[in-house]
């Protein structure tokens, strides 16, 4: 949200496997005063770790404390979630599809059609003259749907410090601190100290500690906290986008 206070955050928690690769999606609608084209939502993401840490407060252990310690992977100030740069043409900003249907046929949208109504007018045109599909809006969601593997990458269009990470069919991520395969498709070595990423555009990071909080039930309160405070301090270009 872009309104002064608390941003609107959601702690997302499951039994996540390792090595698997998730999707989120999320569906919102255009915010009020902006039924025009403009530039799309971002997200403020943290990943994080959980463990349950216990003390011992006697020597005989009759007393203990019971503590959640929660660990976030990459930068503790969490990271802004744009839009790939390879997607960014398509998928970068809001737009009216009522208006954009209006602008072509006025006839096929009135004070009651809905944007849905107006989609399937889009796709309907597409549908009719598919030399449209390269042009706005054609090319943009949902008139045009787009998977996961759309935007994908090859090993050729990697740099020499960057290697082909498997996500998105295929993306080109940065080795650095560490150190890229021969090939230029073999998965980074990290550095001793680091951890190896299954996120974001670097694949070898630090681990640091996160906010703290008592137990799962009141972490989605100290991470909003937190990162509403980080988020702030990016918009004021007070600290950069150092995912």
């Amino acid at each position: 949200s872009d309104a002064p206070g608390p941003s609107n955050c959601a702690v997302l928690t499951g039994a996540w496997k390792q090595g698997t690769r998730y999707q989120l999606s999320f569906n919102m609608t255009n915010p009020p005063g902006r039924s025009q084209r403009g530039p799309a939502t971002s997200f403020w993401m943290a990943p994080v770790d959980s463990e349950l840490v216990t003390t011992r407060l006697s020597t005989d252990g009759s007393l203990v404390a019971r503590d959640t310690a929660f660990t976030v992977r990459g930068n503790k100030q969490g990271c802004m979630c744009f839009v790939r740069e390879q997607a960014q043409p398509v998928l970068a900003e809001f737009w009216d599809a009522c208006a954009a249907l209006s602008a072509r046929d006025p006839s096929q949208v009135t004070s009651s059609t809905t944007a849905a109504e107006c989609v399937r007018g889009l796709q309907r045109d597409l549908a009719a003259n598919p030399a449209l599909s390269n042009t706005f809006p054609f090319d943009r969601p949902p008139v045009t749907t787009y998977q996961l593997d759309s935007f994908a990458q090859a090993a050729s269009d990697c740099g020499p410090r960057s290697t082909l990470a498997p996500r998105f069919g295929g993306e080109c991520v940065s080795c650095s601190p560490g150190k890229r395969g021969e090939d230029g498709t073999s998965p980074c070595q990290c550095q001793p100290g680091t951890t190896s990423r299954l996120i974001g555009p670097r694949m070898c990071d630090a681990r640091s500690i996160g906010p703290a909080a008592a137990g799962v039930e009141d972490l989605p309160a100290a991470l909003c906290a937190a990162y509403t405070e980080h988020q702030e301090r990016w918009k004021q270009r007070r600290v950069s986008d150092n995912v």
